[in-house]
């Protein structure tokens, strides 16, 4: 009787990838259970806002809400902006997932960025509470995708991982299951989608939504601008007659709206190097450097790297699921959890 209570409190376990692009949630025993943008849509109604839809169903709303219609990030820049919009994003995923009551007195793991404040904090361990969860553990997304990415997290050596998210990009030197060294930039994919909104705004007359910034930063974002000369299509509103039109611009202006951002992302990476211990930046020289997060995937940004540090850059495998692999890892591995949780 006591082995098969051991098996349900091992088996009930929840891992929480809260980022501000997508949400993604690992059940122990149960592999991935849900992948979805990290959006909730409200009713307006004389104060009373109402649940009324979440995930990828919500981002199809965005931009074609009527007034009384909400569509919100519940996550900016990596925290919580807006906890009962976060909670009931949660519970509302929790629920599409017909689990019952396994979350109830379950253990949570819940990865969220290393600078964070304690009132940070302490948002993302209520949201846990909030949901039911017996005790929350809350990791640092660095140490989180080191661990998704293959590297010795425990080993007595420099390593140095530099993961590009939605919200946030958050770099550390990691050894002997600590960090030596982390800082934050409240910068990353997100901000990289508003710069080209804004860029092509301001230069062209040309208004664009989330979604198409989005598309042409993944398609046609290139740090080194490889290829200027190539046009790219697409569709949007020319501010000088209101009406929507096709598009024909060069692939450049998508690289120069965001080189501003990533040219900060490599600035604080030289900052960061600078800061390490001589044993730490000796190790580091021998491995370089590694890329983690959707950031990650921007054409030639590791070589951008790669000029500026004069060390090798290495890209995860399968980088935009590094921090979510690392916390389902430490799920299924409560004893190495114990010594990284913070």
């Amino acid at each position: 009787m006591i082995n098969k209570m051991k098996s349900v409190i091992r088996r009930n376990g929840f891992y929480i990838d809260l980022g501000t692009e997508n949400t993604l949630i690992y059940g122990r025993g149960q592999g991935w259970v849900l992948n979805e943008p990290s959006f909730v849509t409200f009713n307006e109604k004389k104060n009373n806002r109402v649940l009324m839809a979440l995930g990828r169903t919500s981002k199809s709303h965005l931009g074609r809400n009527p007034q009384n219609i909400k569509v919100e990030r519940p996550l900016h820049e990596g925290v919580i902006a807006d906890f009962f919009a976060t909670e009931s994003m949660l519970r509302g995923f929790f629920n599409s997932l017909n689990i019952g009551s396994s979350i109830l007195k379950s253990d949570m793991i819940i990865s969220l960025p290393c600078l964070v404040t304690q009132f940070e904090r302490r948002a993302v361990e209520e949201v846990g509470q909030s949901l039911g969860a017996k005790k929350v553990h809350l990791l640092d997304e660095p140490m989180a995708a080191a661990v998704g990415s293959g590297l010795p997290v425990m080993a007595p050596r420099g390593q140095i991982i530099v993961d590009i998210g939605g919200g946030t990009t958050e770099i550390a030197i990691i050894s002997l299951g600590g960090v030596a060294y982390s800082t934050a930039v409240r910068i990353g994919g997100h901000s990289m989608d508003q710069r080209i909104m804004q860029h092509l705004r301001h230069r062209f007359n040309i208004l664009i939504g989330e979604t198409t910034a989005e598309k042409l930063k993944i398609n046609f974002a290139d740090a080194l601008n490889s290829d200027p000369f190539e046009m790219i299509k697409f569709n949007g509103i020319d501010l000088s007659t209101g009406l929507p039109r096709r598009i024909e611009l060069s692939k450049s202006e998508i690289s120069f709206a965001i080189n501003p951002i990533l040219d900060d992302i490599v600035a604080s990476i030289n900052v960061a190097l600078a800061s390490a211990e001589p044993e730490l930046s000796a190790d580091i020289s021998e491995q370089g450097i590694w890329l983690a997060g959707g950031g990650a995937l921007i054409k030639n940004f590791s070589k951008k790297i790669e000029l500026s540090t004069g060390l090798k850059v290495n890209i995860a495998r399968d980088p935009l699921f590094s921090v979510a692999r690392g916390g389902a890892y430490l799920l299924e591995h409560p004893e190495l959890l114990e010594k990284l949780a913070v």
